[in-house]
């Protein structure tokens, strides 16, 4: 562990998507080039993947992500943070003031915390390509539907809408939390734009991994 990366970050695992209708999600994933391959054990939440990109698409007519997406609409419920432990990583960041929820709230069963705007982050420190969540908690899907490619490969940066007012906040949280490359320079950038229906601040994570 170091101050610039106190949770032994590694990348970015998946990324969860919300709607109140899946299917159009889907369906702008098989545009972008994501294929659908697989479904969580426990819950009717679908996987895709392109490359070393994994999103997930939740189903899931109650629970956190059904309120998630009744309140937000189309958006990102969650994401898996790829660490070294994730027990580690979840006692560190309760260590450094974040908030764990009951595990009755959570859709997967790994370690989270919550992040920005009320969504969670999960600690995945299973990654491999032998010994991946992917093949330990995920069944192929009998009808697979597979598409080209659009040459995706990786995702590098993460973009947070906040509410105006509350950058701090999301500055904060960051620093606490992430990976911060240590000259400072290129880890947050901070532009404002017009968010219908109120103003709100776009806040850019840069994340560096070494």
């Amino acid at each position: 562990m170091s101050e610039n990366n106190p949770l032994n970050m590694r990348g970015f695992e998946f990324t969860e998507f919300v709607a109140p209708k899946c299917d159009f999600m889907s369906k702008i994933f098989f545009e972008l080039g994501f294929s659908k391959l697989k479904k969580y054990d426990k819950k009717e939440i679908i996987y895709y993947r392109q490359n070393d990109i994994h999103f997930l698409l939740n189903y899931e007519k109650d629970g956190f992500s059904s309120g998630f997406a009744k309140k937000h609409g189309p958006a990102i419920s969650s994401m898996g943070w790829r660490v070294e432990n994730a027990e580690f990583a979840l006692n560190e960041a309760i260590r450094r003031g974040a908030k764990s929820p009951d595990e009755s709230v959570k859709d997967l069963a790994y370690p989270a915390i919550y992040g920005i705007g009320g969504s969670l982050i999960y600690f995945i420190d299973q990654y491999d390509e032998n010994n991946s969540i992917w093949n330990n908690d995920f069944t192929d899907l009998d009808d697979p539907i597979v598409v080209e490619s659009k040459g995706f490969l990786t995702i590098d940066h993460l973009t947070n809408n906040v509410y105006q007012g509350t950058m701090i906040h999301g500055q904060s949280f960051t620093r606490k939390y992430s990976v911060l490359r240590k000259s400072g320079i290129l880890i947050l950038k901070v532009r404002k734009q017009h968010c219908y229906p109120m103003h709100c601040a776009v806040l850019m994570v840069h994340f560096v991994f070494q």
